[in-house]
């Protein structure tokens, strides 16, 4: 048996689903196909790829090696087809761009506005995401962009650092913890903390904005940043929110800061990142000088 790319995209799409069935299903195979495919890596590889012993099928520790090589050769074969594509024009046909539901959408629109000015054949085709979920779609793209916070550097990728974003620790400003002073980890723990999921598949995150939770018993994943917004002016509890996308509610009096004893602070510095080998396209250099304009732009401007 020789190793061949529809058996590395079968792992991956095991490993993504988390069954062999589900596996089956996305790839519109038969279990049994799956499951023969596997075995026969199995047998390459003179080691299981899978735990069986659990209900959710899960990477042995020759599989998480193997898994990762595939995801590289993936990614090459992606690149190789899209470039393939835009040879002739120097246009991508599609651009992803992936950004974190963390930073202002404000400059990344008015970026996308700017590249639809100019009529240009590239497709622009936008996905918002939280945390470890900007990079796994972005590691999925042939031709991506992605504007993250949580960035682990890629061999094939370049990236630039982007204007800073201040986070606040909030709540409402009829809630208990509002008028309170030098407040303790112990007391926080006693509310409930408003916190954004992760949207990283088979991920569960540590950290929101960056820091770790807090520890409680009652805690409430959003699945975006609108949602957990207006569970805080309601007063459900307390959290960590961009100081951007709360300035008017800060200003109004509805929410404030939490005089936390540890800080009620902090910034990040959030990462533009895309495949080295896209700078030669033509869609991919002009979205990522109108992406540099308008950041610059956020940053002028404060």
């Amino acid at each position: 048996m020789y190793l061949d790319l529809d058996t590395f995209r079968t792992l991956s799409a095991i490993v993504e689903e988390g069954s062999f069935a589900k596996a089956a299903e996305r790839l519109n195979r038969s279990q049994s196909a799956v499951s023969y495919k596997i075995k026969q890596l199995e047998q390459f590889l003179g080691a299981p790829v899978f735990d069986r012993s659990s209900y959710r099928a899960t990477l042995t520790e020759s599989g998480e090696a193997i898994h990762r090589e595939g995801l590289k050769l993936l990614r090459q074969m992606r690149h190789i087809e899209h470039l393939a594509q835009q040879h002739q024009t120097g246009w991508e046909p599609r651009l992803d761009l992936i950004i974190d539901g963390a930073l202002s959408m404000t400059p990344v629109l008015r970026a996308l506005k700017a590249f639809e000015d100019q009529r240009v054949p590239t497709a622009i085709q936008l996905h918002v995401e939280h945390l470890h979920g900007v990079q796994q779609r972005f590691e999925k793209s042939p031709a991506a962009i992605m504007l993250t916070k949580e960035y682990t550097p890629l061999d094939d990728c370049d990236s630039e650092p982007l204007p800073p974003v201040r986070n606040l620790l909030v709540t409402a400003t009829d809630h208990p913890l509002a008028g309170m002073k030098e407040i303790t980890r112990q007391q926080l723990q006693q509310y409930a903390e408003l916190t954004v999921r992760d949207s990283a598949q088979r991920i569960q995150s540590a950290s929101v904005t960056g820091t770790p939770l807090f520890g409680g018993e009652r805690v409430y994943f959003l699945s975006d940043f609108q949602q957990k917004r207006q569970a805080l002016r309601m007063g459900l509890g307390f959290g960590w929110a961009p100081q951007y996308l709360i300035k008017k509610e800060l200003e109004a009096g509805e929410l404030l800061s939490i005089d936390y004893k540890e800080g009620n602070q902090f910034e990040f510095v959030p990462v533009m990142v895309w495949h080295t080998a896209q700078q030669a396209g033509r869609g991919s250099a002009l979205l990522l000088e109108l992406l540099r304009q308008e950041f610059q732009s956020l940053k002028t401007t404060g």
